[in-house]
């Protein structure tokens, strides 16, 4: 999404011919937008947005689908001293923190 349409849609309107014309995000475009800023689908229902919010629950579970099994993976590995409950939430936390980073650089 352009950072001009983003624009857009946070001021709710937009302009044709020099008439502000009001405008609102579609809900897939909401979703994303949510997604971005951090908004819970809970949020986006508060709002009286449900679909936006069933969309961007969907975005949410196909980003943590990965890494769902990951702690079971880590246990079932015969290592010597099984990973604590702590460290594999800070692997977890690391692993997700790498996948955004590497969002933000494809899209610089």
């Amino acid at each position: 999404m352009k950072a001009s349409r983003w624009g857009q849609i946070e001021n709710g309107y937009l302009m044709k011919a020099g008439v502000p014309v009001v405008t609102k995000a579609g809900d897939m475009q909401l979703a994303h937008m949510a997604r971005t800023v951090g908004l819970t689908p809970e949020r986006l229902r508060e709002a009286g947005r449900g679909d936006a919010a069933e969309i961007l629950g969907e975005i949410l579970q196909q980003e943590r689908a990965p890494y769902a099994d990951l702690s079971d993976r880590l246990e079932r590995t015969a290592w010597e001293m099984p990973l604590s409950v702590e460290d594999r939430k800070m692997i977890i936390d690391m692993l997700r923190q790498a996948k955004a980073e590497g969002r933000e650089e494809r899209s610089a």
